[in-house]
């Protein structure tokens, strides 16, 4: 049950990323409003630091790379 729950965390984490590259790709583009890809790279950010810390947690608590170089995470 375990490997199944990080299979689908696997999975929707790289979905998020493959979108966050697609908006990133986006302000290369001046017809985009830069500030809007903003705020959406920001919550799709979210989104993958969420994913990452259930990851972590479905593989018995892991430190985050974040962690472990001394960065705080909430």
């Amino acid at each position: 049950m375990a490997e199944s729950n990080l299979d689908g965390l696997r999975q929707a984490r790289t979905r998020l990323v493959a979108e966050r590259m697609s908006f990133a790709l986006r302000l290369n583009n001046p017809r985009h409003q830069a500030d809007a890809i903003s705020k959406i790279l920001i919550d799709l950010q979210g989104g993958i630091d969420a994913i990452d810390k259930a990851i972590r947690d479905e593989e018995g608590n892991q430190p985050s790379v974040y962690e472990s170089r001394g960065f705080v995470t909430l």
